[in-house]
């Protein structure tokens, strides 16, 4: 998205977040480095490590023996339901008019308007999350997952501690600076 409204209006919640993520990293201050770091190398360097690659693997395989063989990972399965959840509420949505909506009985009828009815991905989805917690036991994903990632963080950390150190105190000293009157 090219602007804040339009992301919003793209992803809702998840469209602002991300734009306001992005923004951080544009700004071209003396942290915008580390700041990048910290927001997408670290991320990157935990999608690359070849712990995580295999558990990825060996989670897939597993969610393909249990019906789901489309997904190289649990991010990616999230990401799907996500994108076609909101594919599909912004497609109907526009074919509404806001009054129905904004006087729609949500506690009687959770589902919304026929139009926007998503039993069925909502079904999908919970059965893809039932799978997906059953395998992420099998193959002990959030353990290993979370190792790998508490190691790169010390490593991160131990690689650009004085950076991290200066961007805290300025942060520190403008927020101070924020709250006094």
């Amino acid at each position: 998205p090219e602007t804040r409204e339009s992301a919003i209006e793209l992803l809702g919640c998840r469209g602002l977040f991300d734009w306001e993520r992005v923004q951080l990293v544009h700004f071209t201050d003396e942290f915008s480095g580390i700041r990048y770091l910290a927001i997408y190398g670290f991320d990157r360097s935990l999608r690359s490590d070849l712990r995580i690659q295999q558990i990825d693997r060996d989670w897939a395989q597993c969610m393909a023996g249990k019906g789901f063989p489309i997904w190289s990972d649990p991010v990616a399965a999230a990401d799907s339901f996500l994108a076609e959840s909101l594919g599909d509420s912004q497609q109907t949505a526009h074919h509404l008019d806001i009054e129905s909506l904004q006087y729609w009985d949500w506690i009687t009828y959770p589902d919304g308007p026929g139009q926007l009815d998503q039993r069925s991905l909502r079904e999908r989805e919970i059965a893809a999350a039932t799978a997906s917690w059953d395998c992420r036991q099998e193959v002990s994903y959030d353990e290993i997952w979370q190792l790998v990632n508490l190691e790169l963080q010390h490593q991160f950390v131990d690689l650009n501690w004085l950076e991290l150190e200066d961007w805290a105190r300025a942060a520190e000293s403008q927020r101070k600076s924020s709250l006094s009157p």
